[in-house]
C-alpha cells in the first residue's frame, strides 16, 4: 500500500514533467512547452507592466556617439533629441523595438513567406504565394538600389542597430509575450528587414487587380456586359483634380495595337488583394484664406487594418536640420504621415492598377517563347523552414516580365495555364528618401523633390505650408498604357503588350492652390477624362461627394470642423439608394412590424451613428439587394468573377430597371427593380427582426457592425478588442465596419507655433499587459483626439513624465 502511495504521485508528478516540457498541438498550431510558458522566472507573469515607468533613468549603449535624450508624455508618447543622425535613427530603432519588437518581425516574417517557421505546415501554401509574388525578391533589389545613396544607407543601418541593441538587451523573462506563446526567438534586424516591411505596404495597397475576373467576364458575358458592369469611370464622379482643370503639356503618343484576350476561364486567385470596399482613406487641406486662423489647415486619416498593436507608432524626432512629429510604421525609420514647424502631409491610397498578368508559352523547361524566339527562364531556389517538419524547396521560374506565379508547379484550382506577374512594386525604388525629405521639408519646393523618390504603392500626398501653399500630388511610378491596357490577362509572347514607358512624374495628377480654397482625396478617381493619359484602378465614389460638399461651403474653419468631418457618418449611398427603394414599395400589405421598419426608415437622416438602428435594417437590406440583382455571378463562384461595387450597382438599378441582369433568375417570371427592392426590404426586415429576437438586444449598428480590433494573430483573442462602439462604415468619411477603420486621425493647424492633435486604435505598447497597450481605443470611438505635444528641445513640464538619457 505504501508503494502504491508512493507510485501514484510519482506517476502523475512524470506526467506533468512531460507535459510541461512538451511541446503540444491544439489543432493545426503547434503550443510552445507550458512549463516555460508558466514559470515565474520566465514565463508570461514577467510581462505584466506596472503603470508607472520605472526605467533606467541614465542608459549605456555601445552604438552611440553622442548623447541623447528621450522624454515620454503623458501618453507614453516618446520624444527622441539627439545630436546628429546616426544616433537619432539609432534611437529610433531602440525605442521601436522596446515597444514593437514582436510586431515588427511577425510582419516581416509573413511578407518573407517565413510563417511556416512559426506555425507549421499549414503555412506552406500562404509561404509559396507571398515567395512567388516576389516580395523577398524585390527587397534584395531595393537594399542595393538604397544603399547607392549614402544618406538612406546610413539611416537604415543605424535603424537595424538600433533595434539589435534592444534585441541584445533582452532575456528569455523580457521576451515580449508572443515569442513564448509561439516558442521562438528574435533575429537579428537588418535594412532588407525594413526594405520588406514597405514591399509589404506595397503588397497591402497595390497588390489588388481584377485581371483574372474580367478575363472571365468578358469571356464568359462579353464585352457590352463587361463595360456595363465593370465601367472604368462611371458618371458623377468628384475627381481629386478639380473639374475643368486644364493639363497643358506635351505627351508622347502611346500605340494602341489591335490586341485579344486569352480564351478560357481562370480561377480565383489565391493572394486575392485587400478588399478595396473595406478600405479607405482621406485628406485634405484647406487655405488659410478659409481657415478662423488665416492659416492652412491640413487633416488625414488611412484607414487600414485594424489590429493590435497598432499599425503605426507615434514619435517626434529631433536633431539638427530636422523636428518631425506623427506616425511611423514599425520598422521602418522616419515619420510617414505627420508634420514640422513649417509643413504637415498625409496620404491616401492611390488605386491605379500596377500590376498585369502575362500569360507564358513555355518551351520545355528551360525557355519561353518571345516574339517568335526562345527566351531563357531564370530561376529562384527558395527554401521554406517548416516547424516541425522537413525543409520544402520552391522552384520559381522568372522570365523579363517578372515572376511566374502560377505554373504546373503551383497551379491555380488545377489549372495549370503559367502566368508571369508584372508589377512596379517589384521594381528597385527608394521611397524611404521621401519621408527623409518630408522630414525637413521647408515648403512647397521640397515636397515636390521628395515626392520624385516615391514610385510604389501610388499615393495621393496632401500638403499644406506654414506660409500658406496647399497641394496634392497622386504619386507613384504609372506605367504608359493604351486603353483598357492590363484589364485583361494578356499574352507574354507579344511586345505588342508591353508597358510603353511611365507617366513622368510631373505629369502626374497635380494641383497647387486651386481656387476654390481646398484640396481633397478619398481614394476617388484622380482626374476627370480630358487627363491625356489612360489609367483604371479601384476608386471610392460616396466619401469625395461628403467632403467636397462639406469643405465647399463659403464659411471659415476651425480644428473642430476637421475633428468632426473626419468622423462624419453621413452616408451619400444610402441617400442614393433608401429613396428610390422607398418610392417603389409596395405598402399596402406590409405586416405590422414591417410597417414600424418602414416609418423607421422614411425618417432616417442617412446617418450611422453607433447607436443607430435604421442604419442597420438599411444595410441588411442593401446586402439582400446586391445578391439579387447580381444573382447571375453565383453559378460561377469557382471561377474568379467581380461583383459590380455599391454605386455602379446603384445606378444600374435606376438607369435600367428592366434590363435581363435586374431579374433574379431563381424566381419563376422576370422581376424589375421595383419588384427586387420590396423583395430585398421585406428580407432585410425580416433579418433584422431574426436579429433582434436571437440576441435579444436592440440591433444599433454597432452591435450588428461589431468593429473589432484584433491582434495580428487573430486567435489571440484576449489580445484582442470587441465590440467597439462606434459608428461608420464603408463609403462614409468615418470608413470604419468590422475589421478596417481610421488607423491613425491627424489634424494640423500650420499656425506660427503649430499645432496638431491626433488619436488611433491603440497605444504605444506593444505588450497586451501593458497599460499602454490599448490606452487611445475609447477616445478614437468616441471621436475624441489628443493635442500632440511638440517640443523644440527637452523640457521638464508637467506635459513630460518621464526623462531618460543614453550615452556610449
Amino acid at each position: 500500500m505504501k508503494f502504491v502511495k508512493f507510485l501514484v504521485p510519482t506517476l502523475l508528478a512524470v506526467v506533468l514533467v512531460f507535459v510541461l516540457n512538451t511541446e503540444l498541438k491544439l489543432g493545426e498550431i503547434k503550443v510552445p512547452p507550458l512549463g516555460s510558458l508558466l514559470s515565474p522566472f520566465t514565463g508570461f507573469w514577467q510581462n505584466a507592466e506596472p503603470k508607472q515607468i520605472n526605467w533606467d533613468k541614465d542608459v549605456k549603449l555601445d552604438g552611440l556617439t553622442g548623447k541623447v535624450t528621450v522624454q515620454y508624455d503623458s501618453r507614453r508618447v516618446p520624444h527622441i533629441f539627439a545630436e546628429n543622425e546616426a544616433d537619432l535613427y539609432y534611437m529610433q530603432g531602440y525605442i521601436t523595438a522596446k515597444d514593437r519588437l514582436w510586431q515588427m518581425e511577425f510582419i516581416t516574417h509573413v511578407a518573407a513567406g517565413r510563417a511556416s517557421e512559426l506555425v507549421g505546415e499549414v503555412a506552406l501554401k500562404f509561404d509559396r504565394t507571398q515567395r512567388r509574388k516576389g516580395l523577398a525578391y524585390a527587397a534584395d533589389k531595393a537594399v542595393s538600389y538604397i544603399n547607392e545613396s549614402p544618406t538612406s544607407k546610413l539611416v537604415m543601418e543605424s535603424y537595424a542597430a538600433g533595434v539589435n541593441a534592444y534585441i541584445g538587451s533582452l532575456t528569455d523573462a523580457s521576451l515580449p509575450v508572443e515569442y513564448k506563446l509561439i516558442n521562438y526567438k528574435p533575429e537579428l534586424w537588418t535594412p532588407f528587414k525594413t526594405a520588406l516591411l514597405l514591399k509589404f505596404m506595397s503588397d497591402g495597397l497595390s497588390g489588388m487587380d481584377k485581371d483574372f475576373e474580367y478575363t472571365n467576364a468578358l469571356n464568359l458575358f462579353g464585352k457590352e456586359m463587361v463595360d456595363l458592369l465593370y465601367p472604368d469611370r462611371s458618371s458623377g464622379i468628384d475627381p481629386i483634380i478639380p473639374l475643368g482643370t486644364a493639363y497643358n503639356f506635351p505627351v508622347e503618343g502611346i500605340d494602341t495595337p489591335l490586341y485579344e484576350i486569352p480564351k478560357g476561364i481562370f480561377h480565383s486567385s489565391i493572394f486575392d488583394g485587400p478588399e478595396r470596399e473595406n478600405l479607405g482613406s482621406n485628406n485634405w487641406a484647406v487655405s488659410g484664406t478659409r481657415t478662423n486662423t488665416g492659416f492652412p489647415m491640413l487633416a488625414s486619416d488611412p484607414h487600414l487594418g485594424l489590429n493590435l498593436p497598432s499599425i503605426w507608432y507615434e514619435i517626434q524626432l529631433t536633431a539638427p536640420g530636422v523636428n518631425t512629429y506623427g506616425a511611423t510604421l514599425p520598422g521602418s525609420p522616419c515619420v510617414i504621415i505627420g508634420f514640422n514647424e513649417d509643413v504637415a502631409w498625409g496620404v491616401t491610397n492611390a488605386g491605379m492598377d500596377v500590376r498585369d498578368w502575362y500569360k507564358i508559352e513555355l518551351v520545355g523547361e528551360h525557355k519561353y517563347r518571345y516574339e517568335g524566339e526562345e527566351r531563357s527562364i531564370t530561376y529562384r531556389y527558395d527554401t521554406i523552414r517548416i516547424k516541425g517538419g522537413a525543409d520544402y524547396i520552391d522552384t520559381i521560374r522568372f522570365t523579363h516580365h517578372g515572376p511566374v506565379v502560377y505554373d504546373e508547379r503551383f497551379p491555380q484550382k488545377g489549372n495549370a495555364t503559367p502566368l508571369a506577374l508584372r508589377w512596379t512594386a517589384l521594381e528597385p525604388s527608394n521611397e524611404l528618401m521621401t519621408f527623409y525629405t518630408l522630414n525637413r521639408a521647408k515648403g512647397h519646393a521640397d515636397y515636390l523633390e521628395a515626392l520624385n523618390y516615391y514610385f510604389c504603392p501610388g499615393q495621393n500626398f496632401v500638403f499644406a505650408s506654414h506660409t500658406g501653399d496647399i497641394a496634392i500630388r497622386q504619386q507613384g511610378k504609372f506605367p504608359k498604357k493604351w486603353p483598357e491596357q492590363g484589364r485583361y490577362i494578356m499574352d507574354g509572347s507579344s511586345s505588342k503588350y508591353e508597358w510603353q514607358g511611365y507617366i513622368p512624374f510631373e505629369q502626374n495628377p497635380y494641383v497647387l492652390n486651386p481656387p476654390r480654397g481646398f484640396v481633397s482625396s478619398t481614394n476617388q478617381h484622380p482626374t476627370d477624362s480630358t487627363y491625356p493619359y489612360y489609367y483604371a484602378g479601384y476608386y471610392e465614389y460616396d466619401r469625395s461627394r461628403r467632403i467636397n460638399e462639406l469643405l465647399g461651403v463659403d464659411r471659415k474653419y476651425t480644428v473642430d470642423d476637421m475633428k468632426q468631418f473626419q468622423t462624419d457618418n453621413y452616408s451619400y449611398a444610402a441617400k442614393d439608394l433608401l429613396p428610390f427603394l422607398l418610392e417603389n414599395l409596395d405598402t399596402t400589405n406590409l405586416e405590422a412590424s414591417h410597417q414600424e421598419i418602414y416609418a423607421m426608415l422614411k425618417d432616417w437622416d442617412y446617418v450611422y451613428t453607433a447607436n443607430s438602428k435604421p442604419a442597420t435594417a438599411f444595410e441588411m437590406m442593401f446586402d439582400t439587394l446586391m445578391i439579387l440583382v447580381w444573382d447571375e455571378l453565383q453559378p460561377y463562384d469557382e471561377k474568379a468573377l467581380a461583383r459590380p461595387n455599391a454605386y455602379v450597382t446603384i445606378q444600374f438599378l435606376k438607369a435600367q430597371p428592366n434590363h435581363d441582369w435586374v431579374d433574379h433568375k431563381s424566381t419563376e417570371g422576370k422581376e424589375d427593380a421595383a419588384q427586387l427592392l420590396n423583395i430585398a426590404f421585406k428580407l432585410g426586415a425580416e433579418n433584422y427582426l431574426d436579429w433582434k429576437a436571437n440576441y435579444g438586444k436592440e440591433p444599433e449598428w454597432w452591435r450588428y457592425k461589431n468593429t473589432t480590433i484584433a491582434h495580428w494573430v487573430p486567435s489571440l483573442k484576449a489580445f484582442s478588442r470587441q465590440m467597439v462602439e462606434i459608428g461608420g462604415n464603408r463609403h462614409i468619411l468615418n470608413a470604419t465596419d468590422g475589421t478596417h477603420g481610421a488607423s491613425w486621425r491627424m489634424v494640423v493647424s500650420l499656425e506660427d507655433n503649430v499645432k496638431a492633435w491626433g488619436v488611433y486604435p491603440g497605444g504605444p505598447s506593444g505588450n497586451p499587459g501593458s497599460h499602454s497597450y490599448e490606452p487611445f481605443i475609447d477616445a478614437w470611438a468616441k471621436g475624441e483626439y489628443y493635442e500632440l505635444v511638440f517640443l523644440k528641445e527637452p523640457q521638464q513640464t508637467e506635459q513630460i513624465i518621464f526623462t531618460q538619457t543614453f550615452t556610449k
